[in-house]
C-alpha cells in the first residue's frame, strides 16, 4: 500500500514592499516587507517585530517563511477595522432606540459628527468597532 502525501497548501497572499502584515500564529506581531530580491529565486526580506524583539527573515512571494510551507510564521493581512458612532434615545415608554440623520438608523463616521447630529434628548453615543472577519456570539 502506497501512502500519498497531502499536497502543500500555500497562501494566496501576494507580498507588497512597504506593506505591513501580521503572523498567522502571533496576531499581536507586526511584519513589514522591506525589499524584494530576484536572484536566483524571487523572495522578500521581511522585518518582524514581536514581543519587543526585532528580526529579519526571507519570505516567499506568497507570505510563507523561506524553507517552510506555512504554519505560525506565515504572513497574513492585518484585519481592517471600521469605527462608527450611533446616537441612542429613550422613547416615551422608556425603551432605548437608535435615531440617525433624517430619521434613519445611521452610523456616523466620527463622534464629532454624531454629536452635531444629536437631538437634545440623546441619552448616549455608542462607539461601534467592526473588525473584518470577526464574529462574536
Amino acid at each position: 500500500m502506497k501512502l500519498e502525501r497531502e499536497p502543500e497548501v500555500r497562501s494566496n497572499l501576494k507580498l507588497v514592499v512597504g506593506k505591513e502584515y501580521t503572523l498567522q500564529g502571533f496576531p499581536e506581531s507586526r511584519a513589514k516587507v522591506i525589499s524584494r530580491v530576484n536572484r536566483p529565486d524571487e523572495f522578500y526580506w521581511v522585518e518582524i517585530i514581536s514581543g519587543g524583539r526585532y528580526a529579519c527573515y526571507m519570505y516567499h512571494p506568497d507570505g510563507c517563511l523561506s524553507g517552510t510551507s506555512g504554519g505560525d510564521y506565515t504572513l497574513k493581512e492585518i484585519p481592517q477595522t471600521q469605527i462608527h458612532y450611533m446616537n441612542v434615545y429613550r422613547n416615551t415608554s422608556g425603551k432605548l432606540f437608535f435615531y440617525g440623520l433624517d430619521g434613519r438608523k445611521d452610523f456616523y463616521p466620527t463622534k464629532e459628527i454624531a454629536d452635531k447630529c444629536a437631538l437634545h434628548d440623546r441619552v448616549a453615543c455608542i462607539k461601534i468597532v467592526l473588525e473584518e472577519g470577526r464574529f462574536d456570539d
